[in-house]
């Protein structure tokens, strides 16, 4: 598994089956056996993955994280409007964006119109959103209007699977872009197929031992047609 080192992240991402996503917190880890011995997940070589960190408004930042990271938003900053930024301090990346003056005619009324403007703007900010990236790893899977309120939702994919949790949503009003929210993984931290650790038959051999601890008399059965996807961890 790779982590990104060009924008210091932590994080790692491993793929498996959807079905049995839960087996990763225990099966082959004895300590998983008690839920008081861990507090979170134990990853295969006992390091505990961690919840991401909060999200840091510029202000709050380190002062030279702060100056690179306002660099790699030179950009952003360039364009018309204004852009209020919260960074995530861990990953280096964008988890909101407040912006004024962006304007996208016709967002309100026409659901192709902002869908259309949405792509193309995410296109035009996947560098500083998720680099690595480009805009053939996002799915559409929201385009809703609702209370004066139009949000556009993409889900991220990886050679053509998801990555849990990884998500941009744009919201607009008034046919203006006025809010952006990225959960997105940078792409150099997306391993290849071949680094899969998890195969479905092995995933699902340990999620049936994991239930069985709490349902020992149930019969259990893994249902085919899991769906792949990858799982990003975070290990602080």
């Amino acid at each position: 598994m790779k982590s990104n080192k060009a924008f210091g992240t932590s994080r790692r991402v491993v793929g498996i089956s959807l079905a049995t996503l839960a087996m990763l917190a225990v099966g082959v880890d004895a300590r998983a056996a008690s839920p008081l011995d861990e507090q979170g997940m134990v990853l295969a070589d006992g390091r505990l993955a961690v919840s991401p960190s909060s999200p840091v408004w510029g202000t709050g930042l380190d002062p030279a994280l702060r100056s690179r990271l306002e660099a790699r938003a030179s950009d952003l900053r360039a364009e018309p409007g204004r852009a209020w930024i919260s960074w995530d301090a861990s990953t280096e990346l964008p988890r909101e964006l407040m912006l004024s003056g962006v304007r996208a005619p016709g967002a309100m009324s026409s659901p192709v119109v902002a869908r259309l403007f949405a792509q193309l703007w995410l296109a035009s900010h996947l560098d500083l959103l998720a680099p690595g990236t480009s805009l053939a790893d996002y799915e559409l899977v929201a385009n809703d209007l609702s209370a004066g309120i139009r949000s556009i939702g993409f889900r991220q994919l990886h050679e053509g699977a998801p990555v849990q949790g990884a998500q941009i949503g744009l919201i607009f009003k008034g046919d203006a872009l006025v809010h952006v929210g990225s959960r997105a993984v940078a792409g150099g931290s997306l391993p290849a197929s071949a680094e899969l650790r998890v195969s479905e038959g092995t995933a699902g051999n340990r999620a049936l031992a994991w239930l069985a601890t709490d349902y020992p008399t149930a019969t259990l059965q893994v249902l085919p047609g899991a769906e792949r996807l990858w799982l990003p961890l975070s290990t602080g």
